[in-house]
């Protein structure tokens, strides 16, 4: 675990459903190029057939607002450069949420 105490640890996790196979590609994607995003936790394995379509968002281990910054814009840039189709404002709209919290 990253994070020594275990009353500060999360038991968060944010999984996304986009579908396949685009899905693969980011996940893909982004476990090469951040090293965290895409898999684990119960995730299936690209090599199962149950596990394309489904994308998780890694805190490791912490939850707090620029963690959660950090991993939407690996997943944001993962999706920008893959082509992927995706709604504009999210980001900003994260750090509006963050900032009350």
């Amino acid at each position: 675990m990253n994070v020594d105490d275990p009353a500060l640890r999360s038991n968060a996790v944010t999984l996304l459903h986009i579908g396949a196979p685009r899905c693969a590609d980011l996940r893909t994607w982004t476990e090469r190029n951040t090293g965290a995003l895409g898999s684990g936790l119960g995730i299936p394995t690209l090599d199962d057939p149950k596990g394309d379509g489904f994308f998780r968002l890694d805190h490791i281990g912490h939850v707090n607002a620029p963690v959660v910054m950090c991993a939407l814009s690996a997943f944001h840039l993962g999706l920008t450069v893959l082509g992927i189709q995706h709604g504009e404002g999210a980001l900003p709209a994260a750090a509006e949420i963050l900032v009350e919290v």
